[in-house]
């Protein structure tokens, strides 16, 4: 009698922390409801999450990140990041992250292999919503799947386009807020979820010479390829019906564009960023949100698989004391 109530009091509690935080993810989510959400989230759990800041936005709202990680935590575990909603008018992935976070948790705690062998093996760094100013606009100003909405409100409250401003000399605030994050936490890949496209953009978006490929394009190439292979859509011929879409390429040998996000990654940090282009439309109709999940959801988690390739180690002196901004150059 006794085993029963205490499984009755567990399921009771089982079930209470899963309609904590469930979401209707038919619809799009503003600032506040995101933002009780991922506090939610992290009080639900605070063994395997970590709601933090990484500064404000122009009209001063939090650019909220979602660490989740489980396991025993070691010195050399890789920090991965996905970004979304770099562009105001880029709903998408904001939305899709949002429920990403959810699934991790849930999934984590179900025993989901690949769930654990991600987060066992890494830190997952999630920031839904890097310009949460203009996604309040778009919601404020424009209707979904409207020609409007597919044009207008890229730009952040100041009238700024946040992916394009890292080689200005006077950045945004959500620029600076998340170039601080790079030199705070050293990535090694990297994710944004972007509209407007099915396809995938990796560095260069530009180059002096117009040399668009970098010297790990070869990676790049399989990084891209590692998303994309397990869309549904990505590798059609002009998966939006359009004429002369893009492919997965180098950004710049489709649009060159300076001062790209992607390109600092790589420059500035070493860390290996792809942009994903996830919808037709910029804004669709948030009932097609579902249909959008589930054509990414096994995506991101092979992309974030990738995070287990490479080499890791640690520089040290002759008595074993780590060498702070080492640099590992490789002939051949």
């Amino acid at each position: 009698m006794l085993v029963w109530k205490c499984s009755c009091v567990l399921l009771i509690c089982m079930a209470a922390k899963a309609e904590l935080f469930e979401m209707n993810y038919s619809e799009y989510h503003n600032y506040e409801t995101m933002t009780a959400f991922l506090k939610k989230i992290t009080e639900a759990y605070p063994n395997l999450t970590h709601l933090y800041s990484i500064g404000e936005s122009y009209e001063g709202r939090q650019l909220w990140v979602m660490k989740i990680s489980g396991g025993v935590d070691t010195i050399l575990r890789p920090h991965v990041k996905l970004i979304a909603n770099v562009n105001g008018n880029e709903s998408v992935g904001r939305e899709l992250l949002l429920r990403f976070i959810e699934y991790l948790v849930n999934e984590y705690n179900n025993k989901n292999k690949t769930v654990r062998r991600i987060l066992d093996y890494s830190h997952v760094h999630i920031l839904p919503s890097m310009n949460p100013d203009g996604f309040e606009t778009l919601l404020e100003k424009y209707s979904a799947c409207s020609d409007l909405a597919q044009s207008k409100g890229n730009e952040n409250s100041n009238g700024v386009i946040l992916y394009a401003d890292f080689n200005n000399t006077s950045p945004q605030k959500e620029t600076l807020a998340v170039k601080k994050w790079m030199d705070d936490v050293p990535f090694v890949l990297s994710a944004t979820l972007n509209g407007g496209s099915i396809s995938a953009f990796y560095p260069f978006d530009d180059h002096p010479e117009d040399k668009f490929a970098t010297d790990d394009d070869d990676i790049f190439k399989y990084l891209a390829f590692t998303y994309a292979d397990k869309h549904e859509k990505m590798l059609f011929p002009n998966p939006c019906g359009g004429i002369d879409e893009p492919e997965v390429q180098t950004g710049g040998s489709y649009e060159p564009l300076e001062g790209s996000m992607m390109d600092f990654n790589y420059i500035a940090h070493g860390c290996m960023e792809v942009s994903f282009q996830i919808s037709c439309h910029k804004y669709p109709f948030p009932e097609d949100l579902p249909d959008l999940w589930d054509a990414n959801k096994e995506p991101i988690l092979a992309y974030l698989g990738a995070v287990r390739m490479g080499v890791r180690g640690l520089v040290v002196d002759e008595e074993g004391n780590p060498v702070p901004k080492a640099a590992i150059r490789i002939r051949g």
